[in-house]
């Protein structure tokens, strides 16, 4: 009966994660503890993590995979693939309402987020039942920590980047030709899959972040289980405290980083905003200029009825002072340090200094029509709309760009007159200050969460632990 027993315990469908003997109010502690975790990692851009230096990644790291790994190895596949849900839930409304990175602007779809992360957390439970079903002790644990971890990351990378192919193919058929059966990509929707480059890195870095959190978190469930239920109030207290600590920045992180965002966002669509009126001044007298100087010429440049021959103008001439004035004067004193300024005439650039966005291109080659609506939606709208920034000025030709020379820009439309003025900014340049504003409200919150701690710890210790020791001691005596 006993041996019968054992070997139902030992099933790999009946695995139900480290704390399944545990008590359920423990289990939805944890598996809320955690979703908040990762709710907070999407929120201050930890959900994809860039390895290497700033705009110049080797690839990126799925930071979510941490806390899911957690919750399949603590409770199951069965919370692992809900958890998922969840956590993916919140990364694909982040993705729609207010996108950090390249990845969640480009890459995350239903596919790459709901789904992709309930399979992952359902797939994690699956193979740590395999592994510690039978509950290994010692280095083969760890072994099998290592393998699961392997095997999951190489599989969920995978997973990914066909998930990724999948939706960057969707995507394109709204660009279809309506009289062709052929797909048109504009330049924007090429280069997207640079964003996807360095998979070996991301497989190896999901590897090792997932094997770190399994085999910290193995270790403290198994430390917990030794320890049973003779850990001391004030330890017990402190544990528990520090777990509402971690949780109260993890809050406090997430809604400071969106706040600052945020702000440094409408900030840089208020300032882009004064330049567009700025130049639409500019262009309207450019303009005017040019109009008038080709009404003062052309009598000194029509046929027979105009001017005598010795007062005539040569064509060339008069084009040359035409040309004095109007658009290509406009952007005048504005270089790559200002972002781009780029002028449209309908949807064909007329007028640009970036070489990235050459004059003669249409809308439609250089950003998605569907992603970005038209230039008289955004004209008419006014609003800052996301989009594939090029901080490579040095060629005008369409071409899968560099990695370093990609990030998030924004961009805005103004109309004047026949024209429409846009202009761009790379994140780089709009959230400039936003690393040490969030910096300084990381060290703050530290600072005053570890005061509460330090306080309501002596709090306890005066007000309840010594109190208790004295008793206990007089009812000694």
């Amino acid at each position: 009966m006993k041996t019968k027993q054992k070997k139902a315990k030992g099933r790999i469908r009946d695995w139900k994660g480290l704390l399944h003997s545990g008590a359920h109010v423990t289990k939805v502690q944890v598996f809320v503890a955690l979703l908040l975790i990762s709710a907070s990692m999407t929120f201050t851009q930890f959900g994809f993590i860039g390895v290497g230096a700033e705009n110049d990644y080797a690839g990126y790291a799925l930071g979510l995979l941490a806390p899911l790994a957690v919750v399949a190895l603590l409770l199951g596949k069965g919370a692992g693939a809900l958890f998922g849900a969840l956590s993916g839930a919140v990364l694909y409304i982040h993705a729609r309402i207010q996108p950090l990175d390249l990845f969640e602007r480009y890459l995350v779809s239903t596919l790459n987020s709901i789904v992709l992360y309930a399979f992952t957390g359902f797939l994690f439970g699956l193979v740590l039942a395999i592994a510690l079903h039978n509950g290994p002790k010692g280095a083969r644990r760890g072994v099998y920590l290592a393998i699961s971890s392997a095997i999951s990351s190489c599989v969920v990378t995978v997973a990914f980047f066909i998930n990724s192919i999948i939706t960057l193919a969707l995507a394109a058929l709204p660009a279809a030709d309506a009289g062709s059966d052929v797909i048109t990509f504009s330049s924007e929707w090429v280069n997207s899959f640079s964003i996807m480059s360095g998979l070996d890195v991301q497989a190896i870095c999901d590897f090792l972040m997932i094997l770190v959190v399994c085999l910290a978190a193995d270790q403290i469930v198994r430390r917990r289980e030794m320890v049973g239920n003779s850990l001391s109030v004030r330890t017990s207290f402190g544990a528990q405290l520090f777990v509402v600590a971690v949780l109260v920045y993890c809050v406090v992180q997430a809604i400071s980083f969106m706040a600052i965002t945020r702000g440094a966002m409408q900030k840089a669509h208020e300032a882009m905003s004064d330049e567009l009126m700025y130049l639409e001044g500019k262009l309207s007298d450019e303009l005017s200029d040019a109009q008038l100087v080709a009404e003062t010429l052309e009598p000194y440049t029509a046929g027979e009825d105009s001017a005598p021959d010795a007062d005539k103008v040569p064509q060339e001439v008069a084009d040359l002072l035409i040309a004095s004035h109007g658009i290509g004067e406009v952007l005048d004193g504005y270089d790559l340090t200002d972002g781009t300024v780029i002028v449209f005439d309908g949807e064909i650039v007329v007028s640009s200094y970036n070489p990235a966005y050459p004059v003669g291109a249409t809308m439609g080659e250089m950003f998605d029509s569907w992603r970005t609506g038209t230039i008289e939606e955004l004209a008419q709208t006014g609003r800052l709309q996301e989009m594939l920034y090029d901080t490579d000025p040095s060629t005008d030709e369409v071409r899968i760009l560099e990695e370093s020379h990609v990030q998030l820009g924004y961009m805005t439309v103004r109309k004047s007159g026949d024209y429409y003025l846009m202009m761009a900014r790379p994140s780089s340049m709009i959230f400039s200050g936003r690393s040490a504003t969030v910096r300084w409200v990381s060290i703050t919150a530290l600072a005053l969460l570890a005061t509460i701690y330090i306080l309501a710890s002596r709090l306890l210790g005066t007000g309840v632990i010594n109190p208790i020791d004295r008793t206990n001691e007089s009812l000694a005596k």
